[in-house]
């Protein structure tokens, strides 16, 4: 009856450790959750910046894409204006001279010369913003990789911290487990 007693006393230790273990397991598996959780309103929370952000940079392209066709156009008129000032000057110079051979040759020259610095100006305008564009696209490229990247890792290393510690937890309840089986 003293055997009993005492088998009966360490039955309801026994009860009473697995009880204890089992709310501890709850609570870290709650702790998980709640871990999950914010991690994965954080990423929610990356998420929406990442889109806000390529909202913006399309705003902003749109804005100097209106911005060089403004510029463009304005160009093109003051071009047009001159071209007619020209044309008005080489007018008056064929009525006053009365050489219209010559004040031909040197309009066609003229108009030549500034065809070319035209096209020169529109290529290295073309090719400057050609680019700005490739290394905008680059910075945002790297950027949202290096994101990307720093939002792994993190992830990794709450895996394998929350992986250590189950191991820990196994390794100690195995350990109890062989205590318990020496005691009884």
């Amino acid at each position: 009856s003293l055997n009993a007693r005492r088998l009966r006393m360490a039955a309801e230790n026994d009860v009473q450790f697995l009880a204890n273990r089992l709310a501890k397991l709850k609570l870290e598996e709650y702790k998980a959750h709640k871990e999950i959780d914010r991690t994965r309103t954080k990423t929610e929370e990356i998420l929406g910046i990442r889109q806000r952000s390529e909202d913006c940079i399309a705003q902003k392209r749109d804005l100097k894409d209106q911005v060089d066709y403004n510029k463009r156009k304005e160009a093109a008129l003051i071009a047009l204006n001159r071209e007619k000032q020209n044309k008005a000057i080489w007018i008056s110079k064929q009525k006053l001279l009365l050489d219209k051979k010559e004040s031909v040759s040197n309009l066609r020259k003229q108009k030549e010369i500034n065809e070319c610095r035209i096209h020169i100006f529109r290529e290295e305008e073309r090719d400057r913003h050609i680019k700005q564009r490739e290394a905008i696209r680059n910075m945002h490229t790297l950027s949202k990789l290096k994101r990307e990247k720093e939002v792994e890792e993190k992830a990794e290393r709450v895996r394998e911290v929350f992986e250590l510690r189950i191991a820990r937890e196994e390794a100690e309840r195995e350990r109890k487990e062989r205590l318990a089986t020496q005691l009884v």
